[in-house]
């Protein structure tokens, strides 16, 4: 992963991560500003740089979708127009990458999803690999089931055996499970010594304690704060939002029994990872 084109940075706390926050990202957000406000008036635009999935120079693919309308939500685009694949995609498979090499073996992967981009471009990626997919498919369904060669799974109740994974990837699905405690859970038991949970979030910085936004009991969803919903592939209507994550997760993760958990923040131009002067992913190790 090292490149004198990439900055990549540790985190273990909020401390940290503030204090490199005050010192090192003004420029990029006077920059992404900048970017947004001479294509204001384009439905898109490209911005050029180089693909780690692709291994070559490409346009990345900016628009307006998900942004509030006067900076882009760099997170989601800066699609790269060979692979498909947006900003934070990208760098996930590639960080993956660097964690199989380290292994020098094959590796069993499990995923929160199927039906997306990602996982085809994933799966074709690593096919040297055992890649395993699921969607969730509702609650009267037991794990593991297949359902039109789709495999369903509940974050709460894994169907797979005790240390039988050595790496499980989540792209923005712990804060849709009610109960992100008892995921979190099931991970630790499924992962191998030395296996590693590798997710994303809406992570609010800011703060650090998680808040809760809704709750599940008896079937019954009670609304705390405002509805909130996430685009879903197999849902119209899009996923609940039941968490707002924050720093304590880290602590949480430690006191499930994960040796490490931290969070990896990342920024490129070159590459195209853009995105509120950092852009975050969590990495928990067992």
């Amino acid at each position: 992963m090292e490149s004198k084109e990439i900055e990549i940075v540790r985190f273990y706390n909020q401390e940290a991560y503030f204090n490199y926050v005050e010192k090192s990202i003004q420029e990029r957000l006077v920059f992404e500003k900048f970017l947004a406000k001479k294509n204001i008036n384009n439905k898109k635009f490209e911005f050029l740089g180089f693909c780690q999935v692709c291994a070559e120079a490409t346009s990345f693919i900016i628009d307006w979708q998900y942004s509030g309308g006067n900076v882009p939500n760099y997170r989601e685009r800066l699609v790269c127009e060979k692979c498909n694949l947006n900003n934070r995609q990208r760098f996930l498979l590639n960080l993956i990458n660097h964690f199989i090499k380290k292994m020098n073996e094959k590796v069993t992967i499990y995923l929160y999803e199927q039906i997306t981009d990602f996982y085809l471009v994933f799966s074709k990626y690593f096919n040297k690999n055992k890649i395993i997919g699921s969607e969730y498919l509702g609650f009267d369904i037991l794990p593991g089931t297949m359902i039109n060669n789709i495999r369903h799974e509940d974050a709460t109740q894994l169907s797979f055996d005790n240390e039988s994974l050595d790496i499980i990837i989540s792209q923005d699905v712990y804060e849709h499970v009610p109960d992100y405690i008892k995921s979190f859970e099931e991970t630790f038991r499924v992962l191998k010594i030395n296996g590693k949970l590798v997710f994303s979030i809406p992570f609010y910085s800011k703060e650090f304690n998680t808040k809760q936004r809704a709750k599940l009991s008896d079937n019954k969803i009670e609304y705390l704060l405002p509805e909130q919903y996430h685009g879903n592939p197999v849902s119209e209507k899009g996923s609940l939002v039941f968490w707002d994550f924050s720093w304590d997760i880290l602590d949480l993760l430690k006191k499930i029994g994960f040796k490490e958990s931290y969070i990896l923040g990342y920024y490129s131009s070159f590459y195209g990872y853009l995105g509120n002067g950092l852009q975050l992913i969590f990495v928990a190790e067992k």
